[in-house]
């Protein structure tokens, strides 16, 4: 039988319900947006069997290793946060923010959830976060074609072929891009836990 516990992701669920504010955020009711992280718990932990084996092959990496490199990440965002006058760490701290979000979570999880729980809110999250000027940022980060605003109020980045008229500019202002990485790393914290406590046990 699965060994069924309930993380408490109570207090997640206020500060992910801010996310509703993005700009193209997903039509959830605000029922679903006030208890977002909790829902995508539920309906990835008592998905059936089959979607959970093949959620764990699509993801490669052990849930269980992921959930601690998520761990270790958010000990090390406490860590720069406390010293946002370090302009270092505030550097290395958005390097790490940007990869892990964007493309840690996106790889490992939030492709998988999309395909193989639907339909759903989870299903409707990680497409959300996987699409759009999500998969453009992405991309850009991936290849390092982003930069600082002049006045570090966001990032400016480029998609399509440098040095060719096709290339296009974009930005996003740091309280947008802040949003969309709370939402992606809380989005994983809620699937992880729900792998990872729905590991089968004899009884």
């Amino acid at each position: 039988m699965n060994a069924r516990r309930m993380s408490d992701l109570t207090d997640l669920d206020l500060q992910v319900g801010q996310c509703r504010m993005l700009p193209d955020a997903p039509a959830l009711t605000s029922d679903v947006w006030d208890r977002l992280l909790t829902t995508i718990y539920n309906e990835v932990q008592s998905a059936p069997q089959e979607v959970h084996a093949a959620i764990h092959r699509a993801i490669t990496v052990p849930a269980s290793d992921l959930h601690e490199q998520l761990i270790s990440y958010e000990a090390w965002n406490r860590f720069a946060l406390a010293r946002a006058n370090n302009p270092h760490i505030v550097r290395a701290h958005v390097i790490t923010q940007l990869y892990v979000s964007l493309i840690l979570v996106r790889e490992t999880l939030l492709l998988a959830i999309a395909e193989h729980v639907k339909p759903s809110v989870a299903a409707d999250i990680s497409t959300y976060l996987t699409t759009g000027l999500r998969k453009s940022l992405r991309n850009a980060v991936a290849h390092g074609r982003w930069t600082y605003l002049d006045d570090f109020s966001g990032i400016e980045f480029w998609t399509g072929p440098l040095g060719n008229p096709g290339h296009t500019r974009h930005v996003i202002d740091a309280e947008e891009l802040g949003l969309v990485q709370r939402l992606c790393r809380g989005t994983a914290i809620a699937i992880l836990l729900a792998l990872v406590e729905s590991v089968p046990t004899d009884n």
